[in-house]
């Protein structure tokens, strides 16, 4: 059995552009500073984050990084009983979890979120994303500024009637990550909540939540450009930088 597709669609919108600073990425990460996932080599993880992190599955690629900058406020909506919400739950805390991430939390006035989860059926969920979504259990779409490359709204649907639990888990954890800019998926690990087949996993794997704490390093900027954001992935992986040809020519 296959996961139906899942939509990635990442909206352009004009914004002032923010300028920030950043440390030089010739200084090498301090080994507190070093990500890694259990059971994976770094090089797994650098090239896992570097199929999901600069594109997306229906919208193309786009070659910049895509994260939140201010707190996310979760609003869930929809027919959904108690394991749904003990995922939700689950992810929310891992997330306030990484020092850089700027937090989530949830509320009960729709208006004031900027996240909104929906449990409907499936077949209410072209009402959201379109025709798209015709064959799928669950999207997501999130908004984002077209020259800063921060994420300001999402939106995320959950097909209510998908059966049995562990299966609903695993589309609940896939859109949850993906909304907070990991937005492709990919066939290099069967095990992870980006598998682009069906996963049945309960919770993210542990490269997920490497690749999740890659992006919200305070050493990835938002809409910091592929190539300038992955010679940043390597030091914070422990890996050294790579080099040109050129360079290897001398």
């Amino acid at each position: 059995m296959r996961r139906a597709p899942v939509l990635r669609f990442c909206a352009g919108m004009l914004a002032v552009l923010v300028l920030v600073g950043c440390r030089s990425l010739e200084t090498a990460a301090s080994s507190s500073e070093i990500v890694c996932a259990e059971g994976y080599t770094a090089e797994e993880i650098y090239n896992y984050f570097a199929e999901i992190a600069f594109q997306s599955e229906y919208g193309g690629w786009r070659g910049r990084l895509c994260k939140w900058t201010e707190e996310i406020v979760c609003y869930i909506e929809g027919d959904y009983a108690g394991g749904e919400m003990d995922v939700l739950t689950d992810l929310a805390a891992r997330l306030n979890a990484i020092p850089a991430f700027p937090g989530i939390r949830m509320t009960s006035q729709k208006e004031q979120a900027n996240f909104v989860i929906s449990f409907v059926m499936q077949n209410e969920l072209t009402e959201l994303f379109g025709a798209d979504a015709e064959h799928s259990s669950g999207m997501s779409k999130f908004y984002w500024t077209k020259k800063s490359g921060e994420i300001i709204r999402a939106q995320t649907g959950i097909a209510s009637n998908i059966t049995p639990m562990n299966a609903k888990a695993s589309v609940i954890c896939e859109e949850f990550l993906q909304a907070m800019g990991l937005s492709s998926d990919s066939y290099a690990h069967p095990e992870s909540v980006f598998y682009q087949g069906y996963n049945g996993a309960l919770r993210p794997a542990s490269i997920d939540w490497a690749l999740i704490e890659l992006l919200y390093s305070d050493t990835l900027l938002p809409g910091m450009e592929e190539e300038e954001a992955l010679a940043a992935v390597r030091l914070l992986l422990g890996l050294p930088a790579e080099t040109t040809e050129k360079e290897n020519e001398t």
